[in-house]
């Protein structure tokens, strides 16, 4: 079973592992998540359409022992097959993912990657375990940062036009899960590539949009007083 903060779903969700040499139609894992499966759907194809970077998920037919047909979202799991389907010209970059538990702060912490590894954990290249990249993004962008906040030094750690695309798509769905739209440093990714080391943001699951809000109602022109 899988999840974060729908960990206790009934049915559960689930991570399904394919052996690696034994892949099915190239993957090696699959997400299979039961919260809201339309507004997963519509929500990643919208998404992607607008130019948001995240996994693709469509609605699938799921038996447990031959049971009863339950319709789950199919999503695409973050890891290299991500990069490299996703980031196809620049795919040998590092893959973070962000989780609050521990330490929920978006902050520089000095030059030690262990520092980093209570709230971000690499989706790939672990063994290099290589978080410069990381850490020189955060010295910038983070709180108790030493370089300047700067449009110039900014621009060299963050890819600003697709941060903003990101924010603003996420806004404009109503995303209320935990993200950096939502002020909240936890559940999403981010990718740095090789060639282009400007870090992305990455959304993760998309089933608290337009209105859809296990958390009370969403703001906006989606909010449920209207």
């Amino acid at each position: 079973n899988r999840g974060h903060g729908s960990r206790t779903a009934n049915p559960p969700n689930y991570r399904v592992n394919f052996r690696s040499d034994d892949e099915w139609k190239g993957l090696v894992s699959l997400n299979l998540n039961i919260v809201r499966v339309p507004s997963q759907h519509f929500g990643s194809v919208i998404a992607r359409k607008s130019g948001a970077v995240g996994g693709s998920t469509y609605a699938t037919q799921v038996r447990v022992n031959n049971g009863t047909r339950i319709t789950y979202a199919a999503v695409e799991t973050i890891d290299q097959r991500f990069a490299d389907n996703h980031f196809p010209t620049d795919p040998d970059g590092n893959l973070y993912r962000a989780l609050r538990d521990q330490n929920p702060n978006f902050d520089y912490r000095g030059t030690n990657p262990a520092s980093y590894m209570s709230t971000f954990f690499k989706l790939n290249n672990v063994s290099e375990n290589d978080w410069s990249d990381l850490i020189g993004m955060l010295n910038v962008m983070g709180d108790n940062n030493t370089i300047p906040f700067t449009t110039e030094n900014v621009r060299q750690v963050v890819n600003v036009e697709q941060w903003m695309r990101h924010l603003a798509v996420m806004n404009l769905l109503g995303n209320s899960e935990s993200g950096l739209n939502s002020s909240a440093n936890d559940d999403y990714s981010m990718y740095a590539g090789e060639i282009d080391p400007r870090f992305q943001l990455i959304y993760w699951d998309l089933d608290q949009i337009l209105g859809q809000n296990s958390f009370g109602p969403t703001s906006g022109i989606f909010s449920m007083d209207g």
